[in-house]
């Protein structure tokens, strides 16, 4: 899977998590915004008059909101597009194609422990011909 496919994922996942919280927020932005206007209407100001303004607040959070969820969504889209184009750069410039594995940091876990390199052992010093008429 290329970078740039995991990064679109990771965009997905990131975009439905920010519109959900989004929702959420604007949600309880309109419950408080109307809460004066229930006590308005409790008061004898006419249901029809608070109704239109709740329905007037209500598009405008929407146009709000709606914008500030386009605007994550378009930079979301950037990144992915800019993740692809530098993938890609590195890709020409390395002489391998394999750049991604070259930037890889080395693998530290504990399974992963070195074996100690066996010790040759020494070779014995062979006597030399002296050695033999002297002995």
């Amino acid at each position: 899977m290329s970078i740039e496919t995991k990064v679109n994922r990771f965009n997905d996942l990131i975009q439905s998590s920010f519109r959900n919280a989004m929702d959420t927020v604007e949600s309880i932005h309109q419950t408080s915004a109307e809460m004066p206007l229930e006590v308005l209407r409790e008061l004898g100001y006419p249901e029809e008059k608070t109704e239109t303004i709740k329905e007037a607040h209500r598009k405008i959070l929407r146009i709000m909101y709606g914008g500030i969820c386009n605007a994550h969504q378009e930079l979301g889209k950037l990144v992915v597009m800019q993740t692809g184009e530098l993938s890609r750069f590195a890709t020409d410039i390395m002489p391998s194609r394999d750049w991604q594995s070259k930037t890889k940091a080395p693998d530290t876990s504990p399974a992963r422990k070195k074996v100690p390199a066996k010790k040759v052992a020494a070779s014995k010093p062979t006597a030399t011909a002296s050695e033999v008429n002297d002995g």
